[in-house]
């Protein structure tokens, strides 16, 4: 049976979205990135070439601070 892969949230990373304009769905999106924790977080996920693929999800529900979107690694990215 194959096992669905469990998303992996990127770490200092805050991502909000604020709607600008409703009639023509608008939104714009702020990313926040902690440096030394993200950079800490690449290093471990990055694959053999360097990399790291991130994802900007959109939640299934708000968060409790009412985020609507979350940062996670892709799911096919493979780490060290």
């Amino acid at each position: 049976m194959y096992d669905k892969p469990i998303p992996i949230s990127v770490e200092g990373m805050d991502i909000r979205t604020t709607v600008i304009d409703e009639v023509d769905d608008v939104v714009k999106i702020t990313q926040n990135i902690n440096i030394e924790q993200f950079l800490a977080f690449a290093r471990k996920h990055e694959n053999h070439r360097g990399w790291v693929t991130i994802e900007i999800v959109k939640r299934k529900t708000p968060s409790s601070k009412g985020h609507n979107y979350w940062a996670r690694v892709a799911l096919y990215n493979k780490g060290k």
